[in-house]
């Protein structure tokens, strides 16, 4: 993505619809604060909802125009550190898929090559 550039993604902060349905991700995220065993931290809550956090806008983008989310991470729920997208589009019931399944229904081939030795 850094290779790419910024101006390869589109900004979500100006579409009225998606920066509503961000408020409520955020505002879900934020209701996770606490000290009992499922809770979050705050600042674990900080970094999911940091500046420049895509994950926080992928769910709002979903819920918004029902996208897939296509992930390779695991449940953090029992994690009072970490604030997984995973737990948070479970919430939204947002729709999801992980790499290698979707790898494998969108047909993806790989083909190794042999390089010649120097």
């Amino acid at each position: 993505a850094k290779e790419l550039g910024r101006d390869r993604f589109e900004d979500c902060a100006d579409d009225r619809e998606i920066f509503e349905r961000y408020l409520d991700v955020s505002s879900y995220v934020r209701s996770l604060e606490g000290s009992d065993q499922n809770q979050k931290r705050r600042n674990a809550i900080e970094e999911f909802l940091g500046e420049g956090e895509a994950d926080p806008w992928l769910v709002a983008h979903a819920i918004v125009y029902g996208g897939t989310i296509v992930t390779r991470e695991i449940s953090h729920s029992l994690r009072p550190t970490k604030v997984s997208i995973i737990d948070v589009y479970n919430h939204f019931e947002v729709k999801h898929i992980e790499v290698v399944p979707f790898l494998r229904k969108a047909r993806v081939a790989f083909e190794l090559y042999k390089f010649p030795q120097d």
